[in-house]
């Protein structure tokens, strides 16, 4: 029995992990125009083309996170009943080849949805992107 229990141990961390580490890891808050953490906003990765990529809801404390990968394009869209909703450009395709051996981090996102017309088109609040001259990701006016 103990043999069998070894053994089980053994195999269990001999076995490669199929997880993947992100490339990229995404951060932030969002807040209320009354400046408070707001809970259960809807964030979405979307693609170019609008397809949704991933999608969460900000935890109670307005935190949100994800983890993409390079050679990406991608839009995150922030909405909720009775706000306007924003969106946050990420560009992750100019990364060069050795500078990918790195997992990077990109956050203290403070994203304030102010109330209002929900139905209107996503406002772009920022364009991210790597820039290589500087060696990280920086932020762009839209």
């Amino acid at each position: 029995m103990i043999r069998l229990a070894t053994a089980l141990f053994a195999l269990a961390f001999s076995i490669p992990s199929v997880a993947q580490t992100p490339d990229v890891a995404i951060d932030g808050v969002v807040y209320g125009n009354n400046g408070l953490p707001m809970k259960a906003v809807s964030i979405e990765l979307q693609n170019k083309e609008g397809k949704v990529i991933q999608k969460k809801k900000t935890q109670p404390n307005g935190r949100f996170d994800f983890g993409v990968d390079f050679d990406l394009y991608f839009e995150i869209v922030l909405s909720k009943e009775g706000f306007e909703s924003k969106m946050l450009v990420f560009d992750t395709r100019n990364i060069p080849a050795s500078e990918q051996e790195y997992n990077y981090e990109y956050g203290g996102f403070r994203v304030t949805l102010i109330e209002g017309d929900d139905t209107s088109p996503a406002k772009q609040v920022a364009y991210i992107l790597f820039d290589p001259a500087v060696g990280n990701f920086v932020n762009r006016d839209p």
